[in-house]
């Protein structure tokens, strides 16, 4: 929807030959909100770099990008498990 126009419509306005030098074109120049995303990062990274301390550790690209998507979840303990099943289950044993 980002287009402004579903797919059908998009197929019906757009030929194959199009679609194909639109692929290629955004090979070659990224738009959208990734490329968004990324200048974001960049922008934020400078930043970040002009005000850090002399002796600190120059922060790196990934340090500022958004990510999304699944994270990881930290494998619990015994213990933690333990103490969330005891407190579903009321506190009784």
């Amino acid at each position: 929807m980002s287009l402004g126009m579903t797919v059908s419509e998009l197929q019906a306005k757009l030929s194959s030959t199009e679609l194909k030098e639109w692929q290629v074109f955004y090979e070659m120049e990224p738009f959208g909100h990734i490329r968004d995303d990324l200048n974001a990062g960049l922008i934020t990274n400078t930043l970040m770099n002009i005000h850090r301390g002399e002796k600190q550790q120059a922060y790196k690209l990934q340090d500022t990008m958004l990510t999304f998507g699944k994270k990881q979840k930290k494998r619990q303990s015994q213990r933690e498990i333990s103490a969330r099943l005891m407190a579903w289950c009321g506190g009784k044993k």
